[in-house]
């Protein structure tokens, strides 16, 4: 398995893109939210399938290694803790998103409770634990017995993820990882599955299978359901996780390595730029939009809330983020020294 995905990045910064996007009309057009509805979790579920479909591929190519496996944990606190506790206090600061006392700044960081869309960080990092054992049964699984055992296997654990806690049962924002399993089990899938994909995919089935996961996700947006069958502008997308995980899995397993068409435009430099810097401009951007909004509704102020989130997420990274990232790797090549033949 190789060891990088020329299009991971440019996907990270679509995933980016569409909850920037997703969540203008609520805060600057309300007369037209309602088609809008839920669609910034498309950006969600993506980060999710995406998540574990990078670190199962990283897993299936390194091992289970004491040493992976504490670079591993290190490096999943590092890369999501620190960054996180800054936001929830800066956040407090400025009365944003919710966390307006300091038992909301103790909730936020202890993963307690969710604030706006902040609710999404606990149910990655707690998925985190669990990720190492979930990828070591799929690798298993895959490398003893085959394509095919492998997806009956993944559809055996969505079966009985869906007998125990069925998704329409799903707390809005919760941050229960429990229910958002299914997502992360299609990422873990596309990881072990990809390298066969890959033998039989041309630059133009990627091509297709993007456009029609696309199309696909325009018709069941609130928006596209009205348009197309007069169906109510209500929440009903809110808890649609499995459908969208399973549609997530289809792009990123077309365009991963970057084929055909929009696999091109995935490892655009704007794109791959949103995709280094997506974490940053992710936990940021509210506070522009929270802000601006209550100065002026309307495109003026919309595009400034869009530009200003880019522009204060990239300096983040830069000046933040990007010398945490270093500190990790650094002490990740630390790790593997220490414990030579574990590594």
């Amino acid at each position: 398995m190789s060891g990088r995905f020329s299009g991971a990045d440019g996907i990270r910064g679509l995933a980016c893109l569409m909850v920037l996007c997703a969540h203008i009309p609520g805060f600057f057009f309300p007369q037209i939210a309602g088609y809008f509805s839920g669609t910034g979790k498309y950006g969600v579920w993506l980060f999710f399938v995406l998540s574990a479909f990078l670190l199962t591929s990283k897993f299936a190519r390194n091992g289970f290694s004491v040493t992976e496996i504490l670079g591993y944990a290190v490096g999943r606190f590092l890369r999501i803790v620190p960054l996180f506790l800054l936001v929830v206090v800066f956040y407090w600061y400025f009365n944003v998103a919710g966390i307006t006392t300091s038992e909301d700044v103790v909730n936020a960081m202890a993963f307690r409770q969710g604030y706006s869309h902040l609710w999404t960080i606990p149910v990655e990092f707690k998925f985190y634990f669990f990720l190492p054992f979930i990828a070591f049964a799929f690798i298993v699984v895959e490398r003893r017995c085959g394509a095919v055992a492998v997806a009956i296997f993944a559809l055996s654990l969505m079966v009985i993820h869906q007998l125990s806690w069925p998704y329409w049962l799903t707390p809005e924002n919760s941050i229960s990882t429990h229910w958002y399993l299914p997502s992360f089990i299609f990422g873990c899938y596309a990881a072990v599955s990809i390298e066969g994909v890959g033998k039989w995919l041309t630059p133009r089935m990627a091509t297709g299978f993007a456009v029609a996961v696309i199309i696909a996700l325009l018709a069941l947006s609130p928006g596209g359901r009205n348009i197309l069958f007069a169906m109510p502008l209500d929440g009903w997308l809110m808890n649609k996780f499995i459908y969208l995980s399973f549609l997530w899995m289809v792009f990123i397993l077309a365009l991963a390595n970057g084929q055909g068409r929009i696999g091109g435009l995935m490892q655009s430099f704007a794109l791959r730029k949103l995709g280094a810097w997506s974490y940053s401009i992710y936990l940021i951007h509210w506070i522009f939009y929270q802000k601006l909004s209550l100065l002026h509704k309307g495109g003026l102020y919309a595009m400034l809330a869009f530009v200003g989130a880019i522009m204060a997420g990239a300096a983040m990274y830069v000046f933040i983020e990007s010398p945490i990232e270093r500190f990790r790797h650094s002490l990740q090549g630390k790790l593997k020294k220490m414990w030579p033949v574990a590594a």
